[in-house]
């Protein structure tokens, strides 16, 4: 846990602290492949034998009905300067091709999730979040999006690196927490507004 950076150990710390069933995929891959040994896929359009990597996820979080196989994004916000600060959900193709092709590997109840952690750094009653998350001296919130829904609403980025984001009314509209979105149907995300900032509350610190 300690190898990992200190967004994915807060993610991890959230679901504990949820009573949240999880794997990490690291953790399982370590315990089943060879040292060394890398996840690959062969890609139809390489040259005959051409074989490209299948970037891995961060975890398999389950649900009571709905499990997410899950990629965990880390992303500063800057509260010091006062205001609630700006929230980044920009990702790679990289990271959207790898996803969509392990929720068809795994299929049904499965789905592929995008999780924002966000470090909230400076004042953190200023980010008008509610569920924050204390771990290791810092304060997190997050946003958990759909794969479905960020293909449906993406935007390029920047198409020299690759990048891809979501226009603020789309962030905004299918934005949710992991678990208010594993508890929706399929779908169900672009039909319910986020829900509003409530008073924050701030989980003790483990």
């Amino acid at each position: 846990m300690s190898s990992r950076r200190h967004y994915e150990r807060a993610f991890e710390a959230s679901l504990q602290r949820a009573s949240v069933p999880y794997v990490l995929v690291d953790d399982a891959r370590r315990a089943i492949l060879e040292p060394g040994a890398r996840l690959g896929l062969i890609d139809p359009a390489a040259p005959a034998g051409g074989e490209r990597r299948l970037k891995s996820f961060d975890a398999v979080v389950y649900g009571a009905e709905r499990h997410a196989l899950v990629e965990v994004k880390g992303r500063r916000v800057d509260l010091r300067r006062g205001g609630a600060g700006r929230r980044e959900c920009w990702t790679t193709l990289d990271d959207i091709r790898s996803l969509s092709i392990w929720e068809q590997l795994f299929g049904e109840p499965f789905e592929a999730v995008l999780v924002f952690m966000y470090w909230l750094d400076g004042p953190a009653l200023n980010a008008r979040e509610a569920g924050l998350v204390r771990f290791e001296g810092r304060v997190y919130a997050h946003r958990a999006i759909r794969l479905a829904d960020y293909l449906r609403e993406l935007k390029i980025r920047s198409p020299r690196w690759g990048t891809v984001d979501l226009p603020a009314d789309a962030y905004e509209r299918v934005g949710r927490t992991l678990g208010g979105l594993l508890a929706r149907p399929p779908g169900a995300a672009s039909q319910i507004e986020a829900a509003p900032a409530a008073r924050p509350g701030v989980a003790a610190a483990g």
